[in-house]
């Protein structure tokens, strides 16, 4: 389940559309919470030592985030947005520096490569999409509630030897202003303010018949153009349903997308209805929303506390769905703000199948019991069975991302459990009992701390070799992920890895030369890397078959972590995550 999803919606207008389910909660949530409005205001300190050897100048010039020109001068700050957004600029905190940290590049900025660089020339003209929590206003201290920014980098048509990258701050009631908003986020809030400010689609991309979405975890996605990366004013997805998924399920081949959410009868955010749905892209006005087909509803054997599922996955017959939930926490037992005051993530072992071909339902159950943070690729076996790969994590994760918990040293033993590789017997209508085992195994391998799981996407829904990821180098002194991984599936161990002293990482994203099915390593790895020495990220280009850097592309500005991004091709075809 993505952060900075879990926000109460209401009704904007003067009639309220809630049930009062909803009332009784909001009641609950808004007398217990305690409003904590503060701010910080400094720098991050840096150093000219450079592990990567090329020559990178530090942004000291206080914009601290803000994309600056490509010979050093600082770019402009729009003073307005600042100031609606009483926006922090950086802390002295303990935590890793690419948290809790603004960033505007709202004018174009062109990056050269740095010495050595020598990128594949096919790149050129490719474009790669970011979507960030990138603006922390009113003394915001949990980092995936940042007002959701999207970010284009465009590789240059001459040999790819430079990109050139933007960014807008999508423009929610709460980005444009602020100050009015009643805030109550995951881990934020509430805040006090005359207007309800809910949307902020800041975890994943959806590219979908040449629109743009911004998603996450709840049904209030948005839409930007892709070419400008401006706000589609109005645009959302029509459902009757408060949650979605991030990360729909997609088959390219076909030309769908499904989500699986929760269904009440009534609006409540306690149900025992789940359903499947097909994504609808309408086209009939420039702010076409997206509309929704039910396709198939069936009942639990208990009702569940705001069910969703952050990344469904899909293959040739199938979609399937691991069933996620909350669980009342008591409030006087935490320090927590928004809704993690209040519910805590359930660890549970249901999940979903449907049959694309009937849309009947199956409800199966694993005797593991996790939290599903990603299923990224879902293939069938030769038999029929369904074979999903699993980033499994605690009802702890969510936690991770206050400040508090980022300041700390981080038990990762306490977040993330071994992954898995869980087998469906969809081959057998008598059998509902899901096998889940460790997909690493043993060595060092087997509880390495990974995430962010990446494939050659040519390879969706069919078995494959090779996953990459950004993992934990050593989970007794790591304070984030400092470790990109290249795993091999059918040997189930780590084949290569990379890291650098002082870099942290955020995921890596395959784009393959071309579209069919061939060499599973013929294409790069796209990624943003923060330099914690200097207080900077780079844009960079990797070698898969090596796990080495082919290019880097020095954005003198620090890029927030973040979860997710997707690759479009120079003929206009984008790839889905995953």
């Amino acid at each position: 389940f993505s952060p900075s999803v879990v926000m109460v919606r209401m009704s904007s207008s003067s009639t309220c559309a809630c049930s009062w389910t909803w009332v009784a909660l909001l009641a609950y949530l808004f007398h217990h919470a305690y409003v904590v409005v503060a701010s910080s205001s400094s720098l991050s300190s840096s150093s000219d030592s450079e592990p990567f050897h090329h020559s990178y100048k530090n942004n000291s010039s206080g914009n601290n985030g803000s994309a600056v020109d490509a010979d050093g001068g600082g770019g402009p700050h729009h003073q307005h947005r600042r100031r609606t957004l009483l926006a922090t600029s950086g802390s002295q905190h303990a935590h890793v520096g690419y948290f809790l940290r603004d960033f505007s590049a709202e004018n174009p900025v062109r990056a050269p490569a740095a010495t050595g660089s020598n990128p594949p020339a096919w790149l050129a003209g490719v474009s790669h999409y970011r979507v960030l929590p990138a603006v922390f206003p009113g003394g915001m201290k949990y980092h995936f509630d940042g007002l959701a920014t999207a970010l284009k980098l465009t590789m240059a048509e001459d040999n790819a030897n430079a990109v050139e990258f933007v960014s807008k701050t999508y423009a929610s009631d709460a980005a444009k202003d602020f100050a009015r908003c009643l805030f109550f986020g995951t881990g934020f809030g509430p805040t006090l303010g005359t207007q309800i400010c809910f949307t902020n689609p800041g975890v994943n991309l959806l590219p979908i018949e040449g629109q743009m979405w911004l998603t996450i975890d709840t049904s209030s996605w948005g839409r930007v153009d892709p070419a400008t990366l401006e706000t589609v004013a109005g645009a959302k997805v029509d459902v009757g349903s408060l949650v979605l998924n991030a990360h729909p399920a997609c088959d390219r081949r076909t030309n769908e997308c499904f989500v699986q959410h929760p269904c009440p009868r009534s609006t409540s955010p306690l149900s025992d209805q789940v359903c499947f749905s097909l994504l609808i892209p309408q086209h009939d006005a420039p702010n076409a929303n997206m509309a929704t087909r039910e396709l198939a509803r069936v009942s639990l054997s208990e009702s569940e506390i705001i069910q969703h599922s952050h990344s469904p996955c899909i293959t040739e017959n199938w979609v399937v769905s691991k069933v996620d939930s909350f669980e009342m926490r008591n409030p006087l037992l935490n320090a927590n703000g928004g809704l993690l005051r209040f519910l805590n993530q359930r660890e549970g072992g249901v999940w979903l199948a449907m049959n694309r071909r009937t849309n009947a339902t199956r409800v199966l159950r694993s005797k593991e019991k996790f939290v599903e943070n990603h299923i990224w690729n879902c293939y069938e076996s030769v038999d029929g069975d369904v074979l999903a790969e699993a980033v499994a994590t605690t009802s702890s994760y969510l936690d991770t991302y206050f400040e508090r918990s980022l300041d700390a040293n981080i038990d990762w033993s306490l977040i993330f459990r071994p992954a898995l590789r869980c087998v469906l017997p969809l081959s057998d209508e008598g059998d509902d009992e899901v096998s889940c085992t460790h997909m690493l195994k043993g060595g060092q391998g087997e509880d390495m701390v990974w995430d962010y799981p990446t494939f050659n996407p040519v390879y969706k829904m069919r078995d494959y070799q090779w996953v990459f990821a950004i993992a934990v180098g050593d989970k007794n002194t790591s304070r984030w992920f400092d470790k990109a991984v290249k795993i091999d599936r059918h040997a189930g161990s780590v084949a290569q890895s990379w890291s650098e002293p002082g870099i942290y990482l955020t995921e890596f994203d395959f784009v393959p030369r071309g579209q069919e099915v061939g060499d599973e390593l013929d294409g790069v790895l796209l990624t943003i890397l923060y330099n914690s020495t200097s207080d900077e990220s780079s844009f960079a280009v990797f070698c898969p078959r090596k796990m080495e850097p082919l290019a880097l592309y020095p954005m003198k500005s620090v890029v927030p972590f973040h979860a997710h991004g997707i690759s479009c091709l120079v003929d206009g075809t984008c790839f889905t995550n995953p």
